[in-house]
């Protein structure tokens, strides 16, 4: 696929039989992190809903939200490659963090809850 994009893609096959008809597989995603080891989506996000945190690798990162004033409103380790967080936050300007401290690494994104 020439128009990959960072982050998650979906597909779908369509078999087109010599009768006309047209059958279209289950839509599948595909995570692609180019030289980046974190993706966040969606950013924005709709309050309620949540954010999927995905990690390249599984170094039991510590992910942090903070409020725009530094306020800590979320923190855990992460157990898995994939990680929700549910977007269950006052609207406004939020600094998401993820550290590695296998790699001594740090991503921090700008999220926005609307």
């Amino acid at each position: 696929d020439l128009s990959l994009h960072k982050g998650q893609n979906i597909y779908r096959v369509a078999i087109y039989l010599s009768n006309g008809k047209v059958i279209y597989s289950d839509l599948d995603s595909v995570l692609y992190f180019k030289d980046d080891t974190v993706i966040i989506y969606p950013n924005p996000v709709v309050n309620g809903s949540s954010i999927f945190i995905e990690l390249k690798d599984l170094n039991n990162q510590v992910i942090t939200l903070a409020d725009i004033t530094g306020r800590v409103v979320f923190q855990k380790i992460s157990s898995s490659t994939e990680f929700i967080l549910p977007a269950n936050f006052v609207k406004g300007l939020y600094i998401l963090t993820v550290y590695d401290a296998v790699n001594k690494t740090r991503n921090a994104f700008k999220v926005i809850v609307l």
